[in-house]
């Protein structure tokens, strides 16, 4: 399935696998410069979390060969 998003001109994916769960997730996220920007993300209840450098767009996880939106964000 396609999802069209608009995004703001800044943004990085950073693409991980969940350690809780093993899951293959890839964040979009609002490239923004400085620590007053970042905030944790989670994706389930046995991951740690992961530090973002800034605010959160959408969260895609891999499905059967292809990114599909978990959540979207803004």
């Amino acid at each position: 399935m396609a999802v069209s998003i608009q995004y703001p001109q800044s943004w990085i994916p950073m693409e991980r696998d969940c350690p809780g769960c093993g899951t293959k997730c890839r964040l979009d996220v609002e490239f923004i410069a400085g620590p007053s920007a970042m905030q944790i993300y989670q994706h389930c209840d046995k991951d740690e979390g992961k530090h973002v450098p800034g605010r959160l767009l959408a969260v895609w996880v891999w499905r059967d060969e292809e990114w599909c939106l978990l959540e979207k964000y803004a």
